[in-house]
């Protein structure tokens, strides 16, 4: 009976505090001691490992860790001593596929992804026998947290070392969120996404790139007519890039994590002129003048808008080129739509040309693609 009775004491808290945080860590504390070669970490008052800054602990997930009703995943909770203000960087690696999460009397504060993760998009390789997640987290008081380190399913099983390291903010952060050119900002974020103001002072062409190894980022840039957003752009499948024509004036900057997922990780931002290519000239939109190539931006959300005349029936060739973007292009008057993909060859396959005899009229150009870069457009007439 008395084991009847541990044992549905043990159920209905982890049914409590699965309740308390859903799909989140068990709270419960594992009275497991844990180990560092001859170092063991003591134990607090309520039953958690304690542990201190700069030093590898050793841990275990197996069938006698305290179960997450909510998903059937087990836990093992260390508590470290926070200082208000400190900046911490959290650490599991080993055999365990694991899931790191902060916890302050018994509330959720902090945690990474149900499939763990948080460690390092960079590496080109992967070693299958040593997963590694990681956290960071800022102490916004003075007192005792609860790091719970869990499988990321009901399966889950393995030792692990936990180390918790303090981090020094980075140098080169920004000054009143000021995104300044040429001037990167290396920050860390800790679950907040950030907004940055850039004032543009001439008109040209600019780049504003986020680059990180902690999560896949994704950036907005807003104000004076712009609306531009980028995912993946940069060429690495995790960084953001966007190229755009900015006027002079303030633009707003945000800088967020791509699908949904929280902000967290050292992050660099920066924001820069782009020179033009030679051999034309930039136009944003307006009329076309036969026989002149000009060059244009296309990105995925971009509609470059330009126009011409024609005062007797005649043979068009519209063409598009670019070596960096699969460039769309339509033309239309009042009456007919005329659109293209991949007519124009090029060095890629993917640029566009239309060649069609027209009556007279005024005809819309817009130019449009897939991606973002430079774009060149040249209109031709034939049997004037």
């Amino acid at each position: 009976m008395s084991i009847f009775i541990k044992h549905m004491t043990k159920t209905l808290l982890s049914l409590l505090i699965g309740a308390a945080l859903g799909a989140g860590v068990l709270t419960a504390i594992n009275h497991s001691r844990v180990n560092n070669g001859e170092t063991s970490a003591t134990t607090s008052r309520s039953g958690a490992a304690t542990i201190t800054a700069s030093k590898p602990y050793s841990g275990e997930i197996n069938k006698n860790s305290y179960v997450n009703v909510a998903d059937g995943s087990r836990s093992q909770v260390f508590s470290f001593a926070a200082q208000e203000g400190q900046l911490l960087n959290i650490q599991a690696k080993g055999a365990l596929e694991s899931r790191i999460s902060v916890l302050r009397d018994g509330y959720l504060m902090a945690s990474t992804d149900q499939q763990g993760g948080g460690f390092n998009l960079c590496e080109s390789g992967s070693n299958v026998l040593l997963k590694q997640s990681r956290l960071f987290y800022e102490a916004d008081r003075t007192g005792n947290i609860d790091i719970a380190v869990s499988g990321t399913g009901a399966y889950a099983y393995g030792p692990f070392e936990l180390e918790v390291k303090l981090v020094e903010p980075p140098a080169g952060g920004a000054k009143d969120n000021k995104l300044v050119l040429d001037t990167p900002i290396n920050a860390i974020a800790t679950g907040k996404n950030q907004t940055y103001t850039l004032p543009v002072t001439q008109a040209g062409l600019y780049a504003i790139e986020l680059n990180s190894c902690d999560f896949d980022g994704y950036l907005t840039i807003t104000g004076n007519g712009v609306n531009q957003s980028d995912d993946d752009s940069s060429g690495n499948h995790y960084d953001p890039r966007i190229l755009a024509w900015l006027e002079p004036g303030d633009y707003a900057i945000a800088a967020s994590s791509s699908g949904g997922q929280t902000m967290r990780g050292q992050y660099s931002i920066h924001a820069k002129a782009e020179a033009l290519p030679s051999g034309a000239e930039f136009q944003r939109s307006g009329a076309l003048q036969a026989g002149k190539t000009v060059l244009s931006l296309v990105d995925p959300n971009s509609n470059a808008s330009y126009s011409f005349t024609l005062q007797r029936p005649t043979e068009v060739v519209l063409t598009a080129r670019s070596e960096t973007v699969d460039v769309q292009l339509s033309l239309d008057n009042d009456e007919n739509y005329w659109s293209d993909d991949d007519s124009g060859g090029g060095m890629r396959g993917t640029d566009a040309q239309i060649r069609e005899m027209l009556p007279a009229g005024h005809y819309t150009v817009r130019l449009g693609g897939y991606g973002q870069g430079f774009a060149f457009l040249s209109l031709e007439l034939r049997n004037q």
